[in-house]
């Protein structure tokens, strides 16, 4: 299945009722988002993984922890995310995280991150760092990994993931909140977008991506 109508995640987030045509990754992860969006943010338990948090952390926190590998460029948009992509060293493994910084984080600050196998990447694949830390086991955010039972982690991660149609559950949140302006001009609405897209086949986790943003 591929994604080919699909803009790479949090290059401009907006919550679009746009087809998705299927789960293949090679341009990058999923910007549409299906799910209505419930007020609250995500919490950096959900947005967190190898001590990187999605809206906080940079792309040179990312390779502190991961060690350096080659910026790509993914998604199908004008303004295209840099990204940094690692694979598993360990034989067998086939496990690859993604992440992304946006345009919404000024192409520094991670907005997102995807965890997937190799062949659901395509060509980005070919470009990753390989990394002693990554695996199948330990690529995971609040319980959520690769090949678990989506009906037997969803429970114990604290969010309602939601069917939006056949092999995606998705959740997505939004907050506004007032920010005081420089000169005294009027207070400033900054909007945080956060969620969580999950694709399954047969039950099973195939592929998830976290992502986190803020816009005034």
């Amino acid at each position: 299945m591929k994604l080919s109508t699909v803009l790479a995640l949090a290059a401009i987030v907006a919550f679009t009722q746009a087809p998705v045509d299927g789960a293949d990754l090679e341009e990058g992860p999923p910007e549409v988002i299906l799910a209505k969006p419930v007020h609250g943010v995500l919490p950096a338990t959900l947005r967190t993984i190898f001590g990187v948090t999605v809206g906080t952390a940079s792309l040179s926190d990312v390779e502190k922890r991961l060690g350096k590998a080659a910026i790509q460029r993914t998604g199908r948009s004008a303004d295209r995310s840099k990204s940094l992509c690692y694979k598993s060293a360990l034989a067998g493994d086939d496990t690859v995280v993604l992440f992304e910084a946006g345009p919404l984080g000024g192409f520094q600050d991670i907005t997102a991150v995807t965890i997937g196998s190799s062949s659901d990447f395509g060509r980005i694949a070919t470009g990753c760092a390989v990394s002693s830390r990554v695996s199948r086991s330990t690529a995971r955010i609040g319980g959520l990994r690769l090949g678990v039972q989506i009906d037997s982690v969803t429970p114990h991660l604290g969010v309602v993931l939601t069917p939006t149609e056949p092999g995606f559950y998705e959740v997505a949140l939004e907050r506004d909140r007032k920010r005081a302006a420089r000169g005294g001009d009027e207070d400033v609405t900054v909007t945080t977008a956060s969620g969580i897209k999950v694709h399954a086949s047969a039950g099973v986790t195939t592929w998830f991506s976290v992502y986190y943003t803020e816009s005034t």
